[in-house]
């Protein structure tokens, strides 16, 4: 019994596992929507991910890769071309410097990854990724949707 008079457990909640392999690594790839970061679903989809790839190497010693993905197509971004034309037709008129797609989707990475780091992810930025700036990726998305 510990001082508290509970009868203590035996049983490891959080068993050792066998002996694991040391090679390679546990992939652990984070894909997150262009945002401006204020949302806080989008903060959590990031501390989530941060907290899998922490368990991997806390838990199983194992050595994870935290990779994020910054995509500038898909339905996240279909949404925000959505807001920002609602907004100008309500009179908003956009920031000059953001002329180009190019431009704006710079501004919203350089804000992922501003937020990223406030919350302390330990994320490895230099295996970052654009999915604007990959031909590769880019002709598989061609090829998806069959636009030519």
């Amino acid at each position: 019994m510990d001082s508290a008079g509970v009868k203590e457990d035996s049983t490891d909640p959080w068993p050792k596992p066998a002996k694991l392999p040391r090679r390679g690594t546990s992939l652990c790839g984070v894909v997150l929507a262009e945002a401006t970061c204020e949302r806080s679903d989008d903060q959590l989809a990031l501390s989530l991910a941060d907290m899998a790839a922490r368990a991997q190497q806390l838990l199983f010693g194992r050595p994870v890769l935290l990779a994020m993905g910054l995509p500038c197509s898909g339905l996240r971004a279909f949404w925000k071309v959505e807001h920002i034309k609602r907004e100008q037709e309500n009179g908003w008129k956009p920031v000059e410097s953001w002329d180009s797609i190019p431009a704006m989707h710079d501004h919203f990475c350089a804000r992922l990854k501003e937020a990223a780091k406030s919350l302390g992810c330990a994320v490895q930025w230099d295996r970052t990724f654009k999915t604007n700036s990959d031909p590769l990726y880019c002709s598989f998305v061609r090829w998806q949707v069959r636009v030519r």
